[in-house]
């Protein structure tokens, strides 16, 4: 029976610890064969993710206590036991551990050398070694330490606290917490996530985030500088680079022309030139409606003069009585002489015209405008004289 099983899931690798009776203890054997898949699935292109998980019940509980017993000081020396977390914490993959049940010991120090924790409710992160009269030596009292904080690490790793999972995640241990039944596919969910992005990028930012717990501040900004410089040139970042670019350019264009737009749900990205069109439309329809308008008020300006010419009817009585007064005072013929009659249509002829070219004279300026600089016989009132005559 294998101690380490794997399963390939597209571009993410899940490695499980199969060694259920003894709650996943790490023997030399099953650390050697862990580190050894490591190595292989680290080599494979396809790889962009790695998940590390134990079962259920638990992540893993520790190291071998028996073969801790018979090792002399000499042995683990010799053995480089503790040179295989440092083996698993250079992988260039990036690595999620998937936390059920116990994490303690040398299990805890396990999950911290991957680069994040996905732990299920039920987990437990502890560093009991003082209780055996010895210390963590795969990197808890350094790596706690620097998750947890001073105050925490010394708690856990002095009295044998453990942390559950809200506690762990409270002080900066795990990063998600989830049900008990989804402690693995959350873990692989978040390495899907991960596969999808730019391999050379994941790895650059996952080398350059370790280094902020080894070194300086300025130390750690000029080794960023230089990944990004190497992550420009990588064959990933063109095409990501340059896409964000076009689209930053579209938003800001989409910015420039949403006050020209003039309905709300109108595509703020639209061609300029068919909001000039939509211009020209506008004003030649504004144009057609003057020139409607024009014709309305000519009609209605006719209309009114032809009422007054009607309106004149009402007159002959008294300009007949008018002109045969003045003929009488002025010792003329009678009335029904020719001449009076013509001086008859001339006064009749004389006060059509004043009547109605008062009424119809304001509206010519308007029907002179209209666009062919004609004027509408149909709506143009005729002077008097010529209707008369």
């Amino acid at each position: 029976m294998s101690l380490v099983e794997v399963e390939r899931d597209g571009a993410v690798a899940v490695v499980l610890l199969n060694r259920p009776a003894a709650l996943n203890a790490l023997s030399d054997e099953l650390m050697d064969e862990l580190v050894t898949r490591f190595g292989e699935l680290d080599r494979d292109p396809e790889v962009r993710c790695i998940v590390l998980g134990g079962s259920e019940r638990a992540f893993a509980a520790g190291a071998d206590i028996g073969e801790l017993r018979q090792a002399s000081a000499i042995d683990l020396y010799y053995q480089r036991r503790v040179e295989r977390w440092d083996a698993i914490r250079s992988l260039w993959t990036p690595l999620v551990a998937a936390v059920s049940g116990y994490c303690l010991g040398g299990g805890c120090e396990l999950a911290m050398s991957c680069d994040l924790i996905v732990a299920s409710e039920t987990a437990e992160f502890g560093q009991p070694e003082t209780g055996l009269g010895i210390i963590p030596g795969a990197g808890g009292t350094q790596r706690l330490t620097r998750a947890v904080g001073k105050a925490v690490a010394m708690d856990v790793i002095l009295s044998g606290r453990r942390l559950s999972a809200r506690e762990a995640l409270a002080a900066g241990l795990v990063a998600r917490v989830v049900a008990k039944e989804a402690w693995l596919e959350e873990a692989k969910r978040v390495a899907r996530d991960i596969a999808e992005k730019g391999p050379v990028a994941t790895r650059l930012a996952k080398e350059s985030v370790n280094r902020a717990y080894e070194t300086t501040l300025s130390a750690g900004l000029e080794a960023e500088r230089r990944a990004l410089y190497l992550a420009f040139a990588s064959e990933d970042a063109k095409p990501g680079v340059q896409g964000e670019l076009v689209e930053l350019r579209r938003h800001e264009l989409e910015h420039q022309l949403t006050p020209f737009a003039e309905d709300s749900n109108r595509d703020a990205g639209a061609d300029p030139l068919a909001d000039h069109q939509a211009l020209d439309v506008e004003h030649a329809g504004n144009r057609r409606s003057v020139e409607l308008d024009d014709q309305i008020l000519g009609a209605e300006a006719g209309l009114r003069g032809r009422r007054a010419l009607d309106d004149l009817d009402d007159l002959d009585p008294c300009l007949a009585a008018e002109t045969a007064s003045q003929a009488r005072r002025q010792g003329t013929r009678a009335t029904g002489d020719p001449e009076v009659g013509a001086a008859e249509a001339a006064v009749r002829h004389q006060r059509a015209d004043n009547l109605a070219g008062g009424r119809v004279d304001r509206h010519r300026q308007s029907e002179a405008d209209s666009s062919d600089g004609s004027v509408d016989p149909d709506h143009v009132a005729v002077p008097v004289s010529k209707r008369a005559a």
